[in-house]
């Protein structure tokens, strides 16, 4: 996957999880910090637009795994090189 083809993938799913969104994470001033979309009861996928990244959650919104547009042709290369 070429860097361009990464970056518009992951702006097309940040923009799909702003427009979808079913559940804000807000700070302690009530200022929203992310936008998710629920997967099911014990999974989220937010997309936090300070920092440009898109995180799977658990129940209790604490990160499993993130994205970053830099790290989506990693891992195509790495699908890649172990032929999955």
């Amino acid at each position: 996957m070429a860097r361009n083809q990464a970056k518009k993938l992951f702006w097309s799913i940040a923009h799909a999880i702003e427009q979808c969104n079913d559940t804000q994470i807000k700070n302690a001033n009530g200022e929203i910090e992310g936008l998710g979309i629920a997967m099911s009861e014990d999974c989220f996928v937010i997309y936090e637009p300070e920092n440009a990244t898109i995180k799977i959650c658990n129940k209790d919104f604490e990160t499993i795994s993130f994205i970053t547009e830099e790290i989506l042709p990693v891992i195509d290369e790495l699908i890649e090189v172990i032929e999955i």
